[in-house]
């Protein structure tokens, strides 16, 4: 069962994705002459996948988390490409002067503008927890058993030895 902080993030998630991907969209006008290069597409894309995943965790939170946990690391990486995509891509339509997104959906444009900001700082952290995953999981190596005392192992051989001669 997902609590109420869970399901607050996911539907934060769902709106934020949802401007963005309303944006991106408008970018793609018959008379918009904008930059659509990679960024663009993968931006979509990132954004429709995240509104399923959200969504998805949303209605099937127990069944689906142990799945959104071992692709983690896949999705640590996807949000860091987006994040770049998103930082240049946002950059690039505001230097070039692009009216579709400066002109037609100003207020939507000063907000990604800003945005992209809170999201390098995100990817900070990301990259800081992709790094220590990796780290962990290549320097991880088994546990020895703790040694037994010698006291403790002189009374678990009498005792074996007294049970080979019963």
């Amino acid at each position: 069962m997902l609590n109420v902080y869970s399901i607050v993030l996911s539907l934060i998630s769902i709106t934020i994705q949802s401007l963005i991907f309303y944006y991106i969209h408008n970018l793609e006008a018959v008379d918009c002459n904008c930059i659509t290069d990679w960024r663009h597409n993968f931006i979509k894309f990132m954004a429709v996948f995240a509104i399923l995943l959200s969504l998805t965790s949303i209605l099937l939170a127990e069944k689906i988390k142990p799945y959104i946990a071992a692709a983690m690391p896949i999705l640590m990486i996807l949000g860091l490409i987006n994040a770049y995509s998103i930082y240049t891509y946002v950059g690039d339509l505001q230097t070039t002067n692009c009216l579709c997104a400066t002109k037609r959906q100003p207020k939507l444009n000063e907000f990604l503008y800003y945005w992209r900001y809170f999201l390098v700082v995100c990817a900070f952290f990301i990259l800081i927890a992709l790094v220590g995953t990796v780290y962990t999981s290549l320097t991880h190596k088994s546990m020895p058993m703790p040694m037994k005392s010698s006291k403790s192992m002189k009374t678990l051989s009498r005792t074996a030895t007294l049970k080979a001669e019963l």
